[in-house]
């Protein structure tokens, strides 16, 4: 929608992902624009790392009982 394309709208947007990462709102509100979008960053990799974990997972519970302890030594040995 036009709205979700709006400056305003997408500051909701990086406010609510602020807090649901564990920010206050009121640190928010003291953010520069700078700030506000490294942490969104951060949290932006940190999502995509545990999508990837999501990933292996998923695939690890497709796989034989053997292949998949092979998959967990191999994370485990990083």
């Amino acid at each position: 929608s036009a709205r979700s394309d709006s400056k305003p709208a997408r500051w909701v947007d990086a406010v609510q992902r602020l807090i649901g990462a564990g920010h206050d709102y009121k640190q928010i509100a003291n953010y520069n624009v700078a700030q506000a979008e490294l942490f969104l960053e951060a949290i932006n990799r940190q999502d995509a790392a545990a999508m990837r974990s999501n990933m292996i997972a998923a695939r690890g519970a497709s796989a034989a009982n053997k292949d998949f302890k092979k998959m967990l030594k191999e994370l485990d040995n990083g």
